[in-house]
């Protein structure tokens, strides 16, 4: 609605993992066609929940302070 950003890269990655998923599943699964539409919605939940909170000041302090720990030990 308010405009985002993206890249072609991100884009061709996007549609190469969607496109593994859709064509992989029934081949290596035996995943019945009507169900291949439930792993791509919430892969794709998954996606925007993290980026929704990896844009939150908190969690990037949170984060940043992971780190320094980690790198204390």
């Amino acid at each position: 609605m308010t405009g985002g950003k993206g890249s072609i890269i991100g884009t061709a990655l996007a549609a190469v993992i969607i496109g593994v998923l859709k064509f992989g599943l029934p081949l290596c699964f035996r995943v019945n066609m009507q169900y291949l539409d439930i792993p791509v919605g919430l892969l794709l939940l998954i996606v925007i929940s993290a980026r929704t909170l990896s844009n939150r000041p908190e969690v990037i302090v949170f984060i940043s302070n992971l780190k320094k720990n980690r790198s204390k030990t």
